[in-house]
């Protein structure tokens, strides 16, 4: 029987637990670093960037975890999804403050910081609603360093040794000269105002794309955080990674399939965790065969194909020659050259691939690399379902 009633260890499209998380070590050495310092009382800010399902937010949560644990700091992970004003990152990042804190001693605590902001509230912060006075609001991100501040002595330090706030998928911020300065105001303040009386340590994530255009509106922004680059993981990661979770419920895959989902994956998070989660839910006994394997995969890329592509690319790109140029380039990786494109393509195709480009671009599934005539797929998961469309004939019949 097929394990639809058992609770499958993979998460996709949710932050992985960080029982289950690996890999990072490097990328995690250089946040212990500086976590150390901030107990101590420096103020430190990094930027995680990396494309969609690279495993931004599993990583700031693994962090976050052991800050808590290690540090007793008060660790806050807020989403920015869709916020693109200073004054709705206040309003979501003290609401979520408020939704997030599980002691009721804090709580009370915060609620009563809060009061002059909040129009209603139920137990323990769920359903919170902020005022809807602009200027009551506008003072909260205008005065944002002294309000985390107050917030820090008033509500939290009698009980912890520091704050982690995690500002996680701030790309419709990027481009707001207001959140940029913002930010480099409130380290310049924190750093010359409380030095050792406030550790702060801030987090953000974000595609790679949108750090660049938040260090265009103010450059000074570059100089004041630190850069991690989320990079795919190795084999021997992903393979460790499924072998730790299969073994959760006594499964066990062999040699042949599990070089399958580890190939596929490409050392991607979400597609790891997409294709897992396929595998395990057809899996009827306790070994991963490759007809498993493959069966998963296909139900993985129609998954991620509906999920996330197929309104997006196929609706809009749908001549044949567009068509064929998105079934070789996958080919390649999730990052080609004008070169490599070259050589695959027809004449025909070639033609016509400066105005695929345009419209790639355009819809936001195609991106300039670092140098000239290098490109990216934007997210992970298109390139692997195009992977996936481009090679099912050979794969998977």
């Amino acid at each position: 029987m097929e394990n639809l009633y058992i609770e499958s260890p993979f998460s996709p499209g949710r932050p992985v637990s960080p029982d289950l998380f690996v890999g990072r070590d490097k990328e995690f050495e250089s946040i212990l670093r500086y976590l150390s310092q901030c107990a101590g009382g420096r103020n430190e800010n990094f930027f995680i960037r990396g494309p969609r399902g690279i495993g931004k937010s599993s990583f700031t949560d693994y962090v976050a975890k052991f800050a808590s644990r290690e540090f007793s700091f008060t660790c806050l992970h807020v989403y920015l999804s869709g916020v693109t004003t200073p004054e709705e990152m206040a309003y979501t990042i003290f609401k979520q403050m408020l939704e997030q804190i599980d002691d009721k001693n804090l709580f009370e605590r915060a609620k009563i910081f809060f009061s002059d902001y909040i129009s209603g509230i139920s137990a323990f912060g769920f359903g919170v609603q902020f005022t809807s006075n602009r200027k009551k609001l506008s003072f909260l991100w205008q005065n944002w360093a002294s309000v985390l501040h107050s917030f820090w002595e008033k509500v939290l330090k009698p009980d912890n040794k520091g704050l982690l706030l995690i500002l996680d998928d701030i790309n419709g911020l990027a481009r707001n000269a207001q959140f940029a300065s913002m930010l480099k105001s409130a380290n310049d303040t924190i750093a010359s105002r409380w030095w050792k009386e406030f550790p702060f340590f801030l987090i953000l994530s974000g595609f790679p794309e949108r750090w660049w255009e938040m260090v265009k509106t103010n450059e000074s922004v570059g100089r004041i955080f630190k850069v991690i680059n989320m990079k795919r993981l190795s084999n021997d990661e992903v393979s460790s990674f499924f072998k730790s979770a299969f073994k959760m419920h006594g499964i066990k895959a062999e040699k042949e399939p599990m070089e399958l989902m580890v190939n596929y994956s490409y050392g991607l998070p979400a597609s790891m965790h997409e294709i897992g989660d396929a595998v395990f839910l057809v899996n009827s006994d306790d070994i991963i065969s490759i007809d498993d394997a493959v069966k998963g995969l296909k139900n993985a890329a129609r998954n991620i194909g509906t999920r996330y592509i197929e309104h997006k690319i196929f609706r809009t790109l749908n001549s044949s020659r567009y068509r064929s140029i998105l079934e070789k380039l996958p080919q390649i990786g999730p990052s080609f050259s004008s070169s490599e494109v070259r050589e695959l393509l027809s004449k025909n195709e070639y033609k016509v691939f400066q105005n695929f480009l345009r419209r790639a671009r355009e819809l936001g599934i195609i991106l300039l690399g670092d140098k000239k005539g290098e490109y990216n797929f934007s997210d992970p998961m298109t390139w692997l379902y195009l992977r996936f469309f481009a090679e099912k004939k050979i794969k998977f019949n």
